[in-house]
Formats: C-alpha cells, structure tokens, sequence
C-alpha cells in the first residue's frame, strides 16, 4: 500500500513534536523543567543533540558551543533593548546568507561556519554596544510612600470639603437671621440659633478629624503634612517628566533603522586631524569609506 505522503511533510513532523512536548509537559510539575519545541526562524539557533558512540562527538560539541555564544549575546541583546526585528536581520545576513555564500564556494566546512557564527557574534556585541539606551529614571522618592501620602491628601480633601459645605450652610443662616423682623419672630430666631450652634459643633468636629488624621500619620499638624506632601509632588511630578523624556528616547531609539557599524579608514582620520589642525573651514572633499564586516 502506498503510503500516505503527509508523514513525510515537515509540518507532521512539527505537529507531532508539539504534540509529544505537550503530552510530556503534563506530566512535569516544576515550570522551570518543562521542555519546548525549537522555534525555526527566530532568533536563536538551535543545538544538535549528541548521540552515544557518534564518530562527530567532538566536532558537534565545539559546533553546539559556538551556537551556544549566540544565543548567549542574544539574551544581552534582548535584555538591552536592541529590537528582535534588528536580531533576526543580523542573524540572516552575518549567519545564513554567509553560510549558504560558504557552502556554494568551498562546500560545507564546520570550521568556516563556528568562525561565520563568532563573526556574527562580535559584530551583535558592537551593536549592543552601540545601542546604548539611556537608564530608566529613578523617583527620588519611595513610590509606595507617596502613594499612602496620597490617600491622606484624599481624606483631608474630603474634610475640607464637608468643612466648606457646613460654613456656607452656617452663612446662609446668620444671613436669615440677620433679617429677621418682629416681636412674633422669637421662636424662628430660636429654632435658627439652635442649627447654626449645631453646624458649628459639626465645623469644630470636622477641624479635630482633620488633625487627627495627620497626627496619626506621624505630622505634628497640617500645615507640617502639607509642606511634606508639596515637596514629595514636585519630586513625583520632575520622576514623571524624566519617565515620558526616557520613553520617547528610547522608542526612537527603537525605530531606527539598524545600521552596521563602519570603521573610519586611515586615510579618512588623516583629512580629519588635517582639517581640526588648520581650523580653517575649507571646501569638502570627498573621502571613501570602508565598510568592513567584522
């Protein structure tokens, strides 16, 4: 019987490598040892696996080694910052186009491609150190300090607000007190000197609220809270300004295109000293450039 040619696909081969890595993984408890499927195409090259009594042993393991510092320079890479997008053209141009470019002219030889991985490998280093991207800004005041600063400014806010609303109530009154005519009137007066005294009660409680708030928090009064609060604003609002400064530096940084590093030839750097010695400004002349490969 003539057998069914989707076993002999590449993608049967992944879907049951999936399939294999999920049934095992069920039975793996800790994270950290569950096992995944290499990822063809993406940044990371995958290691060959040495089998017993393999006449290539050696060979594999300084191949798998060079492999190996790839995707170490990788991991910094990432961690930096430097774009996936930038990673996997470096990856195409210094790894697999050099190595198909390799295999046409001389045939494969192992040691020519651990030298075109080391290649790629060095020039990532150069990017990343090009890369650069400015540090993160640090508040100069504790984030979670502020944060609780922030739910006593809430309460007293609060206060503050029943304190007005309880004053305009207690003006309002004295205003129809004030205007009050008669000899027959003496029981409204009362009754309006009664809620005024109470609302004033009510202005005296809300005020002792206020500092016992603040007393609780460690402040010896308000204003003491106050002067404390304004200070750790500024400082919140300069994190704040330094923050948006650093992320607009950093996604333009980014969204450059990435640019092979260049060596300045000899010839350039002596036109260079030549210039900076006359500080004359003179006509531009126009000088080659090198554009080595490392």
């Amino acid at each position: 019987m003539k057998k069914d040619e989707w076993f002999k696909n590449k993608a049967f081969t992944k879907e049951v490598k999936e399939l294999f890595t999920d049934t095992i993984n069920c039975y793996v408890k800790e994270e950290s040892e569950k096992l995944s499927v290499f990822q063809q195409g993406g940044v990371y090259l995958a290691t060959k696996k040495i089998g017993k009594n393999n006449p290539k042993a050696e060979k594999i393991k300084s191949d798998n080694a060079a492999r190996q510092e790839w995707n170490r320079t990788v991991d910094v890479a990432l961690v930096e910052g430097v774009p996936e997008e930038d990673i996997l053209k470096i990856k195409q141009e210094k790894i697999t186009d050099k190595t198909l470019q390799s295999i046409r002219t001389h045939g494969w030889l192992p040691d020519m491609f651990r030298q075109i991985i080391r290649g790629a490998k060095d020039f990532l280093q150069e990017v990343i150190f090009k890369f650069k991207l400015p540090p993160k800004p640090v508040p100069k005041i504790d984030l979670q300090e502020w944060k609780d600063m922030q739910k006593v400014m809430y309460e007293l806010q609060g206060q503050s607000r029943e304190i007005k609303r309880t004053q305009q109530d207690v003006s309002s009154l004295k205003k129809q007190l004030s205007e009050l005519r008669g000899l027959f009137k003496g029981k409204e007066r009362k009754s309006l000197e009664g809620r005024i005294a109470l609302l004033e009660d009510l202005e005296k409680r809300l005020h002792r609220s206020m500092e016992q708030i603040v007393k609780r928090e460690g402040y010896p009064n308000v204003q003491a809270f106050q002067k404390v609060y304004n200070k750790a604003e500024e400082l919140i609002i300069e994190y704040n300004e330094e923050l948006r400064v650093w992320k607009n530096q950093t996604e333009q940084k980014k969204e450059k295109p990435l640019e092979q590093p260049k060596k300045a030839s000899v010839l350039e750097k002596l036109h260079r000293y030549q210039q900076e010695g006359r500080q004359q400004p003179k006509r531009s002349v126009k000088k080659k450039s090198m554009d080595r490969e490392r």
